[in-house]
């Protein structure tokens, strides 16, 4: 599958999630982001871009089992931002069955 990588053992752990954010990307590379007002208000903005550029969803993929064991991490983390518990475990869910 990854034949130019032939030796990936140095990874020893995986924090997957999957974020489509490039669209958003695409336009503030266009009109880059510069957070205003005092330091708690620019905390808050900060948070939200990276919130919207890296979103924590579930990494749903027919072959994202298959690239997990070629890498053969120690640990694999299913790195997932929730709003509940229900949407939580409806995400585990989710990326459990592309390991099934």
């Amino acid at each position: 599958m990854l034949s130019h990588f032939d030796n990936l053992n140095f990874i020893k752990g995986i924090h997957l999630h999957q974020t489509l954010s490039g669209e958003y990307v695409q336009s503030v590379l266009a009109d880059p982001f510069v957070p205003t007002g005092d330091y708690s208000q620019r905390r808050l903005s900060v948070m939200r871009h990276i919130l919207t550029v890296d979103s924590h969803q579930p990494f749903v993929s027919d072959r994202i089992a298959e690239l997990v064991s070629y890498i053969d991490p120690d640990y694999l983390v299913f790195e997932l931002i929730s709003s509940s518990r229900e949407q939580h475990e409806e995400y585990l869910s989710e990326q459990l069955k592309c390991f099934s």
